[in-house]
């Protein structure tokens, strides 16, 4: 399909003249049978400087209902209707770099959910190159690459947390090859005190993905003990979560303090990156405590994780929670 005829029928849904807008919502409601319609959506999305943001919008929704509904065969929907097999990998790749460099945060979300749409059947079977190519950017040094791509990986693990024990062979497989990175990289952007909001975002998303990589179970040879490389590097984990809590946030009004810029308004704080990081991290702290805690009462599964939780990690936790729980009135 030509993209630039798509362009003009995407741009028609926005006319004042409801006969115009009507014609342009019936042909989108055509576009998961036209062939090269799919590409040509994502050709629309990535053509920044051209396109208006409200038709580049339009166009990624377009593209999320395709993958959504016509990806797969699904309910009424039939394998002749769907997209076409051999067109799959060229969508994929074009679809992974447009999220890449795409920076407005509508369309890059819209983006997003639609690798979480396609992840649901072709990773990773039919899609095998996504993490390396994740990991790849992870560590590009360009700040939005890195975002983006986390931002990647954050919508696969999210696919793959609820996948039972047996089922969980390719979350193990991000367990071993992105987590250690993701802990090198959050303890580079402490270590340089690198007090950007970029940097803080790019840590949430690595303390997301931590969360759905162990919030129902721990990695295989965790929580048993018979990985004492993971039981280590876990522990490293939980040292970096105690630095994030323990980070002073300090007053806009008090000079050169870092991070600068911290909102005045309480409902203003709450969406402030860094104030979203520590929210993060002490959900994560606040899920390893109740769970491991006690080791008496973890399972035989997760025993020798949780005894060392207990017996080292949690007491060095505890004081800076501590501390964040007596700040409470002050940030509201």
């Amino acid at each position: 399909m030509d993209p630039q005829q798509l362009l003009v029928v995407l741009s028609y849904t926005f006319s004042p003249d409801q006969a115009q807008r009507k014609q342009a919502e019936d042909a989108i409601k055509t576009l998961p049978t036209v062939e090269g319609a799919p590409l040509a959506l994502l050709q629309i999305v990535g053509a920044k400087e051209q396109v208006g943001r409200e038709v580049r919008q339009a166009a990624a929704v377009s593209f999320k209902n395709i993958a959504k509904s016509f990806w797969e065969p699904l309910g009424s929907i039939t394998g002749e209707k769907c997209v076409p097999t051999a067109s799959k990998p060229a969508i994929r790749d074009l679809l992974f770099q447009a999220l890449l460099v795409e920076t407005d945060k509508s369309v890059r979300d819209l983006l997003a959910e639609s690798v979480h749409l396609l992840v649901r059947t072709d990773y990773p079977a039919h899609w095998p190159g996504l993490l390396p190519d994740i990991l790849a950017c992870v560590q590009s040094g360009d700040p939005l690459r890195m975002h983006n791509a986390l931002l990647a990986l954050r919508k696969v693990v999210k696919r793959l947390e609820y996948k039972m024990k047996e089922d969980r062979g390719p979350l193990e497989a991000i367990v071993g090859t992105a987590l250690p990175l993701l802990e090198q990289l959050v303890r580079q952007l402490l270590e340089t005190q690198n007090n950007s909001l970029e940097a803080a975002l790019i840590m949430k998303l690595c303390l997301k993905i931590v969360w759905s990589c162990t919030q129902f179970s721990l990695p295989n040879g965790c929580g048993d003990g018979s990985n004492p490389a993971l039981l280590a590097h876990m522990g490293q984990w939980i040292e970096l979560i105690g630095a994030l809590i323990a980070k002073p946030l300090p007053e806009a009004s008090e000079p050169d303090a870092q991070p600068a810029g911290q909102p005045e308004a309480a409902e203003e704080r709450a969406a402030w990156p860094w104030w979203k990081l520590k929210k993060w991290a002490l959900q994560i702290t606040q899920r390893w405590f109740h769970r491991y805690g006690m080791p008496q009462y973890a399972d035989d599964e997760s025993r020798a994780f949780a005894a060392q939780f207990s017996a080292v990690h949690a007491p060095a936790l505890l004081e800076p929670v501590l501390a964040q729980l007596s700040l409470g009135p002050q940030v509201g």
